[in-house]
């Protein structure tokens, strides 16, 4: 029966994760948001596209109502 992956592919995926770990760490530390995007996924869906045609920006977040108390016994 075959493996599903290689030595090699099991390497590559591990120095990934390890670099994406210490990524987030990094952003731990400094006292950033870890699930925010990183910049280059966030800048990316504003940006214009290649072809030169405007894209329309997308709708504004609208605030979360606040929680309603709960009721009175």
């Amino acid at each position: 029966m075959p493996q599903p992956y290689t030595r090699s592919q099991l390497s590559e995926k591990l120095r990934r994760l390890r670099k994406k770990y210490r990524t987030v760490s990094a952003r731990v530390a400094r006292g950033l948001d870890p699930s925010r995007l990183a910049p280059t996924t966030a800048t990316s869906s504003t940006s214009a596209p290649a072809s030169g045609t405007p894209t329309t920006p997308p709708p504004p977040l609208s605030p979360r109502p606040p929680p309603t108390p709960p009721a009175p016994p």
